[in-house]
Formats: C-alpha cells, sequence, structure tokens
C-alpha cells in the first residue's frame, strides 16, 4: 500500500487497520511514522498544522461520522517530526510548504511516498485533546448487543457448570429488582496488592509441593508413596495458609469504604465484592478478618464464588451484566487465555472504559484510585477533515495523520 503512488491507499489500510485493532506497539506505530514519511509536517506554523487547525472538529470512531465543532487552535510545541530516508531526503521529504514529485520524477525514483497525508507524532492530554490536530476523541461505549455477546462469551468461558448457571440467573434477578451495581470489586486482586514477589514464591512452593520429590529409582517408589504423599499434602497447607496470610482484607476495606464514600450527594454507589470461598472459609472466630466478612455479608456486598471456579468469571460477568455505568475496581490486566476467547475488539472498548485502577501508598490513609480517561484509546477517524488518531498500548504516544493537506 505504501509503495502506491496515490494517495487514498494508506486511508485504505487505515480503515482495514481500523477494523482488525484498537491501537498499536511502539514498535508498529513507529512503522507507520516511517510508512508515512512525510517529515516535518506538523512543525508550528507549518500547514498540516493550520489544516488541522482550520478542519477541527470531534473526533469519531473509526468509521463513524462525527460532529464537527469549532476549537482552539493546535498545541504543537509536544509534536516531533517524523523520521526521513536519510541526509538526502529534503528534495522529496514531503515537509511544510514541499510540493510532490511531478510526473517527470517518476523515472529517476520509483514513487514510494502517500503524497498528500501529512503526520506527526504527537501526544493527547486528559481531555482527549490531540496536540498536533486539535481535535477532541470521542469515548467510544460498548453497545447492549456486543455487551450481550460478551456476556455469553464468559458463560462458555464458565464451561456451563452448574454453580455458574445459578450465579448468572441470581445476577438477573438481583439487577431486575435492585437495579444494576455500579462498582464490582475484584477482591483477591485488592488483598494481593503489594504482595507480588511473596505471592509468587507461595505459588512456587505449592507447585513444588504438588509435583512432589523425584523418585531416585523405581524399586524404591512403592515404599515411599505414603510418606512422601503425606508430606506433600502437609507442604501444601502449610503453602496455602501462608497465602492466606498474605491476603490483606483490611485493604480490601479500606478500598471498599472509598468507593462506598465517592459520592458527595445522593445514596452511596451500588457495590459487589467478590472473593472466592477459599478465602472466606476457615478464619479464627473473633479474629478481624472474620468479623470483617461477617460485616460485608450483612451488608449484601459479599458475593463468595465456589471453589473450582475461577472467580475472575463472575466478577466479569456481574460488572457486565449491570449495564453501562458499571465498573471493575482491579489491576488486573485481563491478558490471560480466558480473556483472549472473548470478542477481542469488543473486550478491549469495553476494559478501556469499565476498569478502576487502584495503589495503595505508606503515607496515604485513603487508597488512590484511576477512573477511565473520558476518550476511548482506540483509532478514530474524523470524516470532515479526513484526520486518523492512532495510540500506542504501549506509551501515551498517538500517530495523527490526516490526508488531503498537501
Amino acid at each position: 500500500h505504501a509503495r502506491r503512488a496515490d494517495g487514498d491507499a494508506l486511508g485504505e489500510l487505515l480503515g482495514w487497520m481500523a477494523t482488525e485493532v484498537s491501537s498499536m506497539s511502539d514498535e508498529h506505530l513507529d512503522a507507520m511514522a516511517h510508512c508515512f514519511d512525510i517529515g516535518a509536517a506538523a512543525t508550528p506554523g507549518g500547514e498540516g498544522a493550520a489544516a488541522a487547525a482550520g478542519t477541527a472538529g470531534t473526533a469519531a470512531s473509526a468509521g463513524a461520522a462525527g460532529d464537527a465543532a469549532p476549537q482552539d487552535g493546535p498545541d504543537t510545541s509536544r509534536t516531533r517530526p517524523l523520521p526521513q530516508d536519510g541526509p538526502d531526503a529534503e528534495p522529496g521529504g514531503g515537509g511544510a510548504g514541499v510540493a510532490p514529485p511531478t510526473a517527470s520524477d517518476a523515472g529517476a525514483r520509483a514513487p514510494s511516498r502517500p503524497w498528500g497525508w501529512r503526520a506527526a507524532l504527537t501526544e493527547v492530554d486528559g481531555s482527549g485533546r490531540c496536540s498536533a490536530s486539535g481535535l477532541v476523541l470521542q469515548q467510544v461505549a460498548v453497545d447492549a448487543d456486543e455487551r450481550a455477546a460478551l456476556c455469553e462469551g464468559i458463560k462458555r468461558l464458565a464451561s456451563g457448570g452448574r454453580d455458574f448457571g445459578r450465579f448468572t440467573e441470581w445476577v438477573r434477578e438481583r439487577v431486575r429488582e435492585r437495579g444494576p451495581w455500579d462498582f464490582v470489586l475484584d477482591a483477591a486482586n485488592i488483598g494481593f496488592f503489594g504482595q507480588g514477589k511473596e505471592v509468587s514464591r507461595v505459588r512456587r512452593q505449592a507447585r513444588a509441593a504438588a509435583a512432589g520429590p523425584v523418585s531416585a529409582g523405581a524399586s524404591d517408589a512403592a515404599s515411599s508413596s505414603v510418606s512422601s504423599s503425606v508430606g506433600e499434602a502437609e507442604r501444601r497447607r502449610k503453602a496455602e495458609a501462608h497465602r492466606e496470610e498474605l491476603l490483606d482484607l483490611q485493604q480490601v476495606d479500606r478500598l471498599l469504604r472509598a468507593i462506598q464514600r465517592i459520592r458527595r450527594e445522593g445514596p452511596p454507589p451500588r457495590v459487589l465484592l467478590v472473593l472466592h470461598e477459599k478465602h472466606t472459609t476457615g478464619r479464627p472466630a473473633g479474629s478481624e478478618e472474620a468479623k470483617l466478612l461477617a460485616r460485608w455479608s450483612e451488608e449484601g456486598v459479599l458475593l463468595a464464588t465456589p471453589r473450582k471456579q475461577n472467580d475472575d468469571l463472575y466478577w466479569l460477568y456481574a460488572a457486565m451484566a449491570s449495564g453501562d455505568g458499571c465498573c471493575v475496581v482491579s489491576n488486573d490486566q485481563m491478558r490471560d487465555h480466558s480473556f483472549g476467547m472473548l470478542r477481542p475488539r469488543s473486550f478491549s472498548r469495553w476494559r478501556d472504559r469499565h476498569v478502576v485502577r487502584f495503589c495503595f501508598r505508606e503515607w496515604q490513609q485513603e487508597p488512590t484510585l484511576e477512573f477511565p480517561r473520558i476518550f476511548s484509546s482506540i483509532m478514530q477517524f474524523e470524516p470532515a477533515s479526513s484526520t486518523w488518531h492512532i495510540p500506542s498500548h504501549e506509551s501515551s504516544r498517538w500517530l495523527w495523520a490526516q490526508h488531503g493537506a498537501a
């Protein structure tokens, strides 16, 4: 596509990409920058920046129409030129004020630049405004049909178990009678926060205990089987007990109370706290942990998921079934194989808008909450000005590209 002489080729490529991917890696973003090869297209006062400012509007999701609206002039101070072919690239570099090659030039050098495009690596601020184009990016929602399809995908991942089937029925009844939840808390992820290295060490010990000792030979395998199995069971028990000690329920309660106080006016938000059953049983009577579990149960916020079930699927389903206004509170990146089996583009858009990240700091009593941005980090197209914005999922960089600004 990039080697074709007409500028529409990259537009076709971007349109195809928008149906396949939501964002790109930094490496691929740089590759796209080389592909455009426009040079210093968005320098202060450059024609590309002026053209973008003159056609400012609200960005729409890829392939969707946007409502044009006047914007302030673009701030190009944070953009940087895209790389050129080399020191000899200036005569045909395509920078501001440089004309495209004429037909007579084609014999001397095969056309390799998509003339008519301007581009820059740029940044988008917290309001969604691009510093190169001045356009404001939109928040792209997952519609009801997509959300229903994702819920069905989660049910398939749960293998149609009877426990999960009863849970989905309970969720539907609960949402119908009392309304959807506003927040669903991944309690294990919250409780293990800050314990990453120790939790990993305990997991390795549990796996080693499950694998058992390597036998010195077949002759002594039978005589040692009973004693080794007893020893393995004891090691697993100790490892699991130590892991339970690492789960900080007080930390979970601090975040729960912070969420419940988040509204200055009106009723407190409806919250569901999801915790695996293995974390809710076996606590010493009268302990602080047992008191917390009892209090959560009395308040009606605790859901204990059954053993031999993936608790991630429970909090994920509860949040999705609660509609567009519900958020999950978790630092889980949701990249494991289970989440990869869902509809990738729809799930990526949902995760972008419905996951609240958190952090606990020693010098702060209250946890820090990071709410979703007011715009979606996906490829977006603004048809009124033929402008594309392409994000990186590895950094804050974006690629801005505009067609028709020669």
